[in-house]
């Protein structure tokens, strides 16, 4: 069971590194600071949203406004807010099993749901089948 926790969060990383590649400002390494400034949602939402989010006129905005515009637009589209902008601009580091439920459900919704659920497996299934081929 600790392993298939291991790959679940493995393959949610992966899912938010590959939404969010190539947005400027944003490198999803983990599931705590790369998220505090808010970029990282609004890429993650814009690449799914792109007439809701307006990720290249954000620089005017605070952290707090991003991650208010973003949990917004989550509302919107059936993720529930389990997430207070307070705790993750205020705190030192976001508490990450908070990220990793809010970033799971946006997966689910955001990948149509049902699907999804094996969306996760496969992610990961692939990244190691390329890491197993010869060079």
């Amino acid at each position: 069971k600790k392993n298939m926790v291991k790959t679940g969060k493995a393959a949610l990383l992966l899912w938010c590194q590959k939404r969010t590649e190539g947005y400027k400002g944003v490198q999803v390494t983990n599931f705590t600071k790369s998220w505090k400034d808010g970029l990282a949602f609004a890429a993650l939402y814009h690449s799914f949203y792109p007439d809701e989010i307006p990720f290249n006129s954000l620089s005017s905005k605070s952290s707090a406004e991003i991650l208010e515009m973003c949990f917004a637009c989550g509302l919107r589209h059936g993720i529930p807010r389990l997430l207070d902008v307070e705790d993750i601009v205020e705190m030192p580091s976001p508490e990450p099993f908070s990220m990793m439920t809010y970033l799971s459900q946006c997966y689910h919704t955001m990948e149509g749901g049902q699907k999804g659920r094996s969306g996760l497996a496969s992610i990961q299934v692939n990244e190691s089948q390329q890491r197993q081929q010869p060079a």
